[in-house]
């Protein structure tokens, strides 16, 4: 039964997605809750590895850190000033995510970043691992962009 979801799946999004090949798409599933309410634990992905296109703000990507995949949401591009303090995290000097409490050992002080470098937090900002503890992530960190959400039933 789950093979055919897969399969119906990827045939609806190459034909919803237009031109996006059946080879460069991958099905993940959320584990955890750091994306919530976005994604939550057990929630289905279709995922483009076709990375072709500029990656923007907003953008929910797969990266891999440290051995590990992640979905988490891009905030910040090249030549952003991104900079975690007490009261949440700012993006060129504007309150992005607030929080009611920031560990200290997340509180980073401002970075610009480079050419090729993103930074990436998750939704549930409370319950996040993400760029504020692993710092940006490189290009050549990207999976790929989720273009399909399924929610767990």
């Amino acid at each position: 039964m789950k093979k055919w979801l897969y399969l119906l799946i990827l045939v609806l999004a190459v034909a919803v997605g237009g031109c996006t090949s059946p080879l460069s798409l991958k099905s993940y599933v959320a584990d955890g809750n750091s994306m919530s309410p976005t994604l939550n634990d057990g929630d289905k992905m279709l995922v483009s590895t076709d990375l072709s296109e500029e990656i923007k703000v907003n953008d929910l990507l797969i990266i891999k850190v440290n051995g590990k995949e992640y979905c988490k949401r891009v905030i910040g591009v090249a030549g952003d000033r991104i900079e975690a303090k007490e009261a949440g995290v700012y993006v060129n000097d504007r309150l992005l995510y607030k929080t009611d409490f920031m560990p200290d050992s997340v509180v980073k002080p401002e970075i610009t970043l480079g050419e090729n470098e993103l930074y990436m937090l998750g939704d549930n900002i409370d319950n996040s691992l993400d760029s504020r503890m692993y710092g940006p992530i490189r290009r050549d960190q990207v999976i790929g962009r989720v273009t399909k959400v399924v929610p767990k039933k």
